[in-house]
């Protein structure tokens, strides 16, 4: 409720806060990084600023069928915009996806861009899911199950597929913020803040062969 209230680099400033206590408290280290999930995944297509749109997802996964591969993995802009009745709910447009994922056998990633709605983001998700692993002092794992086959890599996430180390690097900078309204069509987290880089640059230390970003 704090964190709702508060605005600009005040802001920013709490959310390091707030997540690097959490951090601490679930046991964090760069080193643990990269062991933080093997997931079995040979092939992955990588796409990009889908922003809600559904027969280009449905295309997506048609692709992903063709070309053999495991995962889908949109690198931001991908379209999580709850409705405001959605709120509390997953949103349909990732029910969807989730749909389309089950029906095709392929699993969806994704890691957020600039136009996201970050507040419901970070406040349906990443901090509950941080904070449920704080107070168990286990380090959470690289993706954010939004559902058993639709998943969100978090900032400075890590992990491995077939041998590789991925991170995944969210945020944008939205060039086109003059023309939306604050908290409603842009949020100023979507960039990244100085806390995130620098855990970030450290879980690059162990050596990082991909990185994905917007």
């Amino acid at each position: 409720t704090l964190l709702r209230h508060t605005h600009g680099s005040e802001l920013r400033s709490s959310r390091d806060r707030l997540t690097l206590t959490l951090f601490r408290r679930s046991g964090w280290r760069p080193d643990l990084w990269y062991n933080a999930a093997m997931n079995i995944v040979e092939r992955v297509l990588v796409a990009g600023d889908s922003h809600g749109d559904l027969r280009y997802m449905e295309r997506l996964f048609d692709v992903a069928v063709e070309k053999n591969c495991d995962a889908l993995y949109v690198v931001g802009d991908f379209g999580f915009w709850p409705r405001p009745e959605e709120l509390n709910a997953i949103p349909e447009f990732i029910r969807e996806c989730s749909e389309y994922a089950e029906n095709t056998d392929v699993d969806l990633y994704w890691l957020d861009g600039n136009h996201e709605n970050h507040d419901r983001l970070l406040f349906d998700y990443v901090y509950p899911w941080f904070l449920f692993h704080a107070m168990a002092g286990v380090f959470p794992g690289p993706f954010i199950p939004i559902t058993d086959r639709v998943s969100y890599a978090w900032r400075g996430s890590q992990w491995s597929w077939n041998g590789k180390r991925f991170m995944a690097v969210g945020g944008a900078y939205s060039v086109d913020k003059g023309r939306r309204v604050k908290y409603v069509s842009w949020w100023p987290e979507e960039e990244m803040t100085y806390g995130e880089a620098g855990r970030i640059l450290e879980g690059t230390r162990p050596g990082v062969d991909v990185m994905l970003a917007h």
